[in-house]
């Protein structure tokens, strides 16, 4: 159980590859069987990087980074490249992993949403589910797109006609009142680390140190 000087939910924010998701998975590991949810794995061919997928915490090992060597992607991705500098959104993956994923039975002590913000605010059923866990008892950490993160993805992905829809979403999000947004760099990772450890140690009842 949380107590009151620990946020309820626990959110990342930073620059693309500057270690939010190692902090976070450095963390939670020891405690696999107390954490459900997803994380996004980056797929990589001959070292570029080829498309995103979305694993559950029930699937295999807890890995950031993928290297296939095979010609067809073994598995699903929501994000995949299609040609040099075009991408592709497989929207039906993304939908069905996050059911998977969120399965209200299966739910466990701690919720990891590794990230959320970007086109997924676009989908309607996908931001009130995200929505409807932030309100439920379970407590959330995860990671949200920075700006940066979020630049890139609306040059790829442009979808005016609801653009607004997206960004609204996200801001709805980072006011939420049960959520703190923690602005990660490279000066205050040590800090950060520790503050996700006590959080951690908060709504686990276990001693961290």
């Amino acid at each position: 159980m949380n107590n009151s000087k620990h946020s309820k939910h626990l959110f990342l924010m930073g620059d693309i590859r500057i270690g939010k998701s190692t902090m976070i998975k450095n963390v939670l590991k020891p405690f696999m069987n107390k954490i459900s949810g997803f994380y996004v794995q980056r797929i990589y061919k001959e070292n570029q990087l080829k498309g995103f997928r979305f694993c559950t915490l029930s699937e295999g090992e807890y890995k950031l980074d993928n290297h296939i060597t095979s010609e067809i992607c073994p598995f699903p991705l929501f994000i995949e490249q299609t040609d040099k500098d075009k991408w592709k959104i497989n929207e039906d993956v993304f939908i069905d992993s996050f059911n998977k994923a969120f399965d209200k039975e299966k739910l466990k002590e701690i919720i990891l949403m590794d990230e959320i913000g970007g086109f997924e605010f676009d989908n309607a059923y996908i931001t009130k589910c995200v929505f409807n866990l932030l309100d439920k008892d379970k407590p959330i950490i995860g990671v949200i797109k920075s700006p940066r993160s979020k630049e890139i993805m609306d040059k790829y992905f442009p979808i005016d006609s609801i653009l607004m829809n997206k960004d609204r979403n996200l801001v709805k999000l980072i006011k939420h009142k049960a959520v703190e947004i923690i602005h990660v760099n490279n000066s205050n990772k040590n800090e950060i680390q520790n503050k996700i450890k006590s959080w951690v140690g908060a709504n686990l009842n276990d001693n961290m140190e």
